[in-house]
């Protein structure tokens, strides 16, 4: 009987768990799922500003 199972994960998730990972440790938050809360939400909006910012002519 098998238990362990491969499972498929995206490949900038371990990069993105030691991101957090480091901040946390870093920052030594009271409420670490709020930290991570607040964390995601920041990157999150980082990511749809890149997404919708209009290219710029070099």
């Amino acid at each position: 009987m098998q238990f362990v199972q491969d499972i498929e994960y995206p490949k900038e998730f371990p990069a993105l768990l030691m991101d957090l990972s480091r901040e946390v440790l870093r920052e030594q938050p009271e409420n670490i799922y709020e930290f991570a809360l607040k964390y995601f939400q920041q990157l999150k909006q980082a990511s749809d500003k890149v997404v919708n910012e209009p290219m710029q002519n070099e």
